[in-house]
């Protein structure tokens, strides 16, 4: 599946605390970070997907450190793997509950 989402709504949390209850999080190293002034664009690699991330440029990690990041439900848009047509529709199975940590470790 696929899973759109705002790069903005994406939220990094310490580990030892996070305050999003387990729901749609990941890990990943960042792999380069582009300070645009009042906000900075982050690119997390987690295994073969980069995940564009834009931040707050005081909370940002620096390049090839380990980040634990989260994405509220709301916020998520999930697409089946594939449709008869071949554009993309909102899977109406798909509930934006489901976890980006399960469709970002498959």
């Amino acid at each position: 599946g696929v899973v759109l989402l705002r790069p903005e709504y994406v939220e990094f949390f310490d580990r030892n605390n996070p305050s999003n209850n387990g729901t749609n999080t990941g890990t990943g190293i960042i792999e380069r970070v582009t300070f645009l002034g009042n906000s900075a664009d982050v690119v997390i690699r987690c295994g073969e997907i980069a995940l564009c991330v834009r931040a707050h440029p005081t909370r940002t990690p620096a390049a090839g450190k380990e980040v634990h990041f989260s994405v509220a439900p709301e916020s998520c848009i999930v697409f089946p793997a594939s449709s008869p047509s071949g554009m993309l529709t909102p899977s109406p199975q798909s509930s934006p509950v489901e976890r980006i940590k399960t469709l970002v470790s498959d």
